[in-house]
């Protein structure tokens, strides 16, 4: 595995004048360790891991659109294992904040319990279920003629017999972009972590007759030709915190450690330890209306 192919840490955050500074004394929450992950199957499994900051600090390079919070933030010397029935092992450091495994075969349905320890910041540790992979049925993605709106129609199949969770991730792909002929989960998971604010949520309330259908605008403005789209089941726990991730401001407002609280299963930490497999398409424009 390549170093860094996990890296989570591309966020849109509005850029605002700001006011003439003013004198304050708020009392901070404590630094602890953000944890995040992502299972792709094919053995491949990451990690970032990152500190919360002050809300007084700002830890955003200035002058970019798109803005990349700094390095510093990202831990390194961090021991983090993996336990389960069938797996007890130590992920690999590929590069600062970034550690990984690319054997790792994760059994539907079993618990398996995440450690992290760093010799500063503390321990923490999480637990979650391998959730069962679900797969889209179908897809259509049409460009409109002035390439400012993508519509998109996309169906999967809902499992009628338990109550369940889903969350559809979206990623626009630049026209300038290569995009290799055959995407490997590295490419793949990097292009996932790179965005996390345009993604839809939905449950089995939302199932007609068994099936989950969805038509949706994105806006485009000549971006893009290409959509990455990823579909995952998730468990009740994840999917509330995704809704939390979304009023709040995603990774920004997560790595603040103070004000929003959000319902983490990190144990001494923020973040979220989840165990989902996504569905991954790469849709290429099919009509020009």
């Amino acid at each position: 595995m390549k170093n860094g192919i996990f890296f989570l840490l591309i966020v849109n955050v509005l850029v605002s004048c700001k006011p003439e500074p003013l004198d304050i004394n708020i009392k901070q929450a404590p630094e602890k360790l953000s944890f995040s992950n992502q299972y792709l199957g094919d053995g491949l499994f990451g990690v970032v891991m990152s500190k919360s900051f002050s809300g007084l600090k700002q830890p955003f390079r200035a002058g970019d659109s798109t803005q990349m919070i700094d390095s510093s933030l990202l831990i390194s010397g961090a021991s983090i294992r993996l336990i389960g029935s069938n797996v007890a092992l130590t992920l690999e450091p590929l590069s600062t904040g970034i550690y990984g495994v690319n054997q790792l075969n994760l059994i539907d349905g079993e618990k398996y319990r995440m450690e992290a320890n760093h010799p500063v910041l503390g321990s923490i540790w999480a637990e979650a279920v391998k959730m069962e992979k679900v797969r889209f049925d179908s897809i259509n993605f049409e460009v409109t003629e002035d390439d400012k709106n993508i519509d998109l129609h996309f169906s999967f199949t809902e499992n009628q017999s338990t109550k369940n969770y889903y969350v559809v991730n979206y990623l626009l792909v630049k026209k300038d972009e290569p995009i290799p002929n055959k995407p490997d989960p590295e490419y793949i998971s990097r292009r996932i972590f790179e965005q996390q604010a345009r993604f839809d949520l939905f449950s089995d309330a939302d199932a007609v007759n068994g099936k989950i259908e969805v038509k949706r605008k994105l806006l485009n403005q000549g971006i893009s030709d290409s959509l990455w789209l990823s579909l995952s089941h998730i468990s009740e726990e994840y999917y509330h915190f995704l809704e939390a991730q979304r009023r709040g401001g995603t990774l920004f407002n997560q790595l603040r450690g103070e004000v929003i609280n959000y319902p983490s299963n990190i144990h001494n930490g923020y973040g979220f330890f989840s165990l989902h497999e996504p569905d991954i398409i790469l849709t290429r424009r099919i009509k020009v209306r």
